[in-house]
């Protein structure tokens, strides 16, 4: 263990590595079911040492930013780590239940019909209910780009949207990627 002075005990970098391996290391935290009581480990390097930790990650940009993982589920790590603002984490959020495995896209299970929902500035937004899964990811996705959005396209979206009428309106320039995020669509 590195037991180096580095004079950042009161700086808040040092108090977001030690909640880090407080959620991840210890049953006790409130916080520990939703990290480690679901895998979410510290890598050993940063949990021995704070230095190490701060050299990955470097300072905090602003008071608005906080750690975010790349990978919900994946460890804290170097290349899974950066610094987030709350509005940016809210488009990295984990599967739920009663969720598909896609963000956004949730079955009811009483009419067995997908419901579609998204956040944006705080605010929850109701895109439409859909018979299939494909549907529903498809009118996310559709919306996203419509409005120019933030959030994260899915897989599916990139991968499999069809070439027809209104792809272009929809995002699709005629090289064959996506205007807002250079992602590539392929025919299926």
């Amino acid at each position: 263990m590195n037991n180096t002075i580095h004079g950042m005990r009161n700086e808040p970098e040092y108090y977001i590595w030690c909640a880090m391996k407080a959620r991840c290391l210890n049953p006790k935290d409130p916080s520990y079911d939703y990290y480690g009581g679901r895998g979410i480990t510290v890598c050993e390097e940063w949990q021995e040492d704070f230095m190490s930790f701060f050299d990955d990650m470097g300072p905090r940009p602003s008071g608005k930013h906080s750690l975010d993982r790349v990978d919900n589920n994946g460890d804290y790590e170097p290349g899974n780590c950066k610094w987030a603002t709350k509005q940016e984490q809210t488009h990295n959020r984990r599967v739920r239940a009663h969720s598909t495995n896609y963000t956004g896209v949730h079955l009811d299970n009483k009419t067995k019909r997908y419901r579609v929902y998204l956040k944006n500035n705080y605010k929850q937004i109701y895109i439409g209910t859909f018979d299939t899964e494909r549907e529903a990811v498809v009118a996310r996705d559709k919306y996203i780009i419509t409005n120019n959005l933030p959030h994260q396209l899915s897989p599916m979206f990139l991968i499999g949207y069809k070439r027809g009428a209104g792809n272009e309106r929809m995002g699709r320039n005629r090289s064959g990627y996506c205007n807002r995020c250079g992602g590539v669509f392929r025919d299926y």
